[in-house]
């Protein structure tokens, strides 16, 4: 079973470290860490499936930012991380396509993969009614976007197989609780769900 501590604070500095990529456009770097960060990184060119974020146009000035002194660091720290201990995929999957390294991006995919066997994404249920809240909006973002970055490395099956748990693991409960906010009198009784052993049981009352 997929390790389960994919954390708060590991998607903040995933997401961080994606922005500040993303966002900005700086001089090329020519400081020894950039160049040993270059060195590291294979150029293989990489195309993301949909462009949900950015498109293979976008990969090139990405790599230089992070190889750019003022990323250079944090950079090479997500390189270094042990997949192993936190499985977290949507980094594994954004090195990847920004490196085109494909053992991260095989370690990704089978997380992912992984990620799709999973019964539930959030352990709340309405009556028999799932329902999704913070961690399965975090899984669902993280799914979709490493469904993009993986694109090419998945068969079409597989891609069936991601957009599937997409949509009835995250998108279907995650409306399903949104719709309850908006219209509180169509709730059954919001509680944990007993199908989900490794959450503690509280003898609470979220009607």
């Amino acid at each position: 079973m997929l390790d389960r501590r994919l954390t708060l604070l590991s998607f903040r500095r995933c997401t961080l470290l994606l922005i500040a990529l993303l966002a900005v456009s700086l001089p090329a770097a020519t400081t020894a860490a950039a160049q040993t960060t270059a060195r590291a990184q294979p150029a293989v060119d990489v195309n993301p499936g949909l462009g949900l974020l950015f498109s293979a146009e976008d990969i090139p000035r990405i790599r230089a930012n992070a190889e750019h002194p003022l990323f250079a660091d944090y950079w090479q720290s997500q390189l270094d991380l042990d997949f192993s201990a936190d499985n977290n995929f949507f980094r594994e999957a954004f090195i990847y396509v920004v490196t085109g390294d494909r053992a991260r991006g095989a370690s990704a995919k089978r997380a992912v993969l992984a990620m799709t066997e999973e019964e539930y994404w959030n352990d709340f249920v309405d009556g028999e009614e799932r329902l999704g809240f913070l961690k399965a909006g975090r899984l669902t973002a993280w799914m979709s976007l490493a469904y993009d970055w993986l694109y090419e490395l998945l068969s079409e099956a597989e891609r069936e197989k991601i957009r599937a748990a997409i949509a009835e693991k995250g998108c279907v409960p995650l409306y399903r609780s949104l719709y309850g906010f908006k219209y509180p009198d169509t709730v059954t009784g919001w509680s944990f769900a007993s199908y989900a052993p490794r959450t503690p049981r509280y003898d609470l009352d979220m009607s």
